[in-house]
């Protein structure tokens, strides 16, 4: 047998050739596409909901946010096991489901069951990202020449780098982690709301009402026609600054006159810090289940 192969391989030699350079073709793809993991994802299937109740105790949101969510979620198909974790103003719940249970089905079921929980005003549950604890494939450090402060590496995180990571193949989300969120920030003046008769809710009623555009017809002008829309969404300081919130005797009173607005940001939950840096800015990237971290 063996006699006879080595037979056939030297009378038909560029056969033998073709056949050895398709079958190492065939290693280095098969190579190039086999899935190598620090870690083998051995998890179970587990889908996440996440749920802010900003400024509200633990005991509340577990009693008005977390208890509802269990037990609407208790006649899930193929559920397993059901955890939960609550802080102050979040809530987390597991649900961990059958071995074998394909990903967007429980995430379907989920969603179905959301739709019918009755929870508190703004609240509003969200799914985490299709990845388990063994998804964190890396993370990157923002750095700045001391031009930039930790607001504007902030912003550059959120609206540049994180939305390009996201477009990746296999990615499933990107966390922020450090740095400070921007937002627009008014700090009332309750003498000046005593002297005009304002309360706290007339001016965030102005300030809600006018960061809007709207939407008009189309005005016909002979051949042409005209798209009317109305602008009134804030762009800068000076737009809020010169919004309406009363009129008294038909003077104005804008949120100048009993506010200061200035440029802020959200109180941070977290300090991020590396080496010799006091703090500084940081992403981490999370593959999504079942793609190839290679």
């Amino acid at each position: 047998m063996i006699a006879a192969l080595i037979q056939f391989a030297l009378r038909n030699r560029l056969i033998v050739l073709c056949a050895a350079l398709a079958i190492a073709a065939l290693g280095a793809w098969t190579f190039g596409q086999q899935q190598i993991d620090a870690y083998p994802d051995i998890s179970s299937q587990v889908v996440t909901l996440i749920t802010t109740y900003p400024g509200r105790a633990p005991e509340e949101v577990e009693r008005q946010v977390t208890i509802p969510i269990e037990l609407a979620m208790g006649s899930v198909p193929k559920l397993a096991i059901v955890r939960s974790r609550t802080i102050f103003g979040l809530s987390v719940v597991q649900l961990i489901f059958d071995e074998g249970v394909e990903n967007y089905f429980a995430r379907a079921r989920v969603q179905e069951r959301l739709a019918a929980i009755q929870l508190p005003k703004d609240v509003q549950p969200e799914l985490g990202p299709l990845a388990t604890a063994y998804g964190e494939i890396y993370r990157y450090e923002l750095k700045t020449d001391g031009t930039h402060d930790l607001m504007e590496l902030r912003t550059l995180n959120d609206w540049v780098v994180e939305p390009r990571i996201r477009r990746i193949a296999g990615v499933a989300d990107v966390a922020n982690f450090g740095g400070y969120a921007k937002q627009f920030t008014l700090l009332l003046e309750p003498f000046q709301l005593e002297r005009f008769g304002l309360t706290f809710d007339d001016v965030v009623k102005a300030v809600t009402t006018n960061n809007a555009n709207a939407g008009g017809s189309v005005l016909q002008r002979g051949e042409m026609s005209f798209v009317i829309r109305g602008k009134g969404a804030f762009q800068q300081l000076g737009d809020i600054e010169s919004t309406v919130v009363n009129t008294i005797e038909g003077t104005p009173v804008y949120v100048r006159d009993v506010a200061t607005v200035r440029l802020d940001s959200m109180l941070p939950t977290g300090i991020f810090s590396k080496d010799s840096v006091d703090e500084s800015v940081e992403g981490i990237v999370l593959l999504r289940r079942g793609e190839n971290p290679s």
